[in-house]
């Protein structure tokens, strides 16, 4: 028995459904879900042999669960991730090359802070990179222990800034 439903005729249940799932801010039309929901619809509109009343329904359900087992799906193959492929030696090699990259970043924000007259940067040195405790630093300063941190939290601000600020003029640069 041949089907007379149309599945353009119920594009708006994959809109609907998408809706559900997605709450992002691009138009629902250029998503995942969409299209998830429109293959369902496609794929059940050649097989469904019943009245057209009661399609919708039917759809809708449909398209619900294939999303659901899209996202239990993705979340298994996220789960069970495996980085066995990589041996001992490749693993070293990995490790080694994110250490120069913190100890080269580590290298730029010390010279940075040395160079600095700003007196929070110099909190931020004592704190973080000679370990003192806030209590001392705030004897030292004569100020209390809250000021030293909100020195400290904007310094961390004002650097961030600057690092940022530096990468993006790489960026341009190069």
């Amino acid at each position: 028995m041949e089907s007379k439903i149309d599945a353009s005729d119920f594009l708006n249940v994959a809109e609907i459904v998408a809706r559900k799932f997605h709450f992002g801010k691009e138009k629902i039309k250029d998503t995942e879900f969409y299209s998830i929901c429109c293959l369902r619809l496609v794929e059940i509109a050649s097989k469904y042999d019943g009245a057209k009343d009661e399609f919708f329904s039917f759809a809708y359900t449909s398209c619900r669960n294939a999303i659901v087992d899209h996202l239990r799906k993705s979340k298994r193959l996220k789960n069970t991730a495996s980085f066995q492929e990589l041996d001992g030696l490749e693993w070293q090699d990995l490790k080694s090359q994110s250490n120069l990259f913190s100890d080269k970043l580590k290298e730029e924000i010390l010279d940075f802070l040395n160079q600095s007259d700003d007196p929070g940067m110099k909190l931020i040195l004592d704190f973080y990179f000679n370990h003192k405790k806030i209590s001392e630093i705030a004897k030292e300063a004569n100020v209390s222990n809250q000021t030293v941190y909100t020195r400290i939290r904007n310094a961390l601000s004002k650097l961030n800034s600057q690092f940022n600020h530096e990468k993006q003029i790489e960026k341009i640069a190069s």
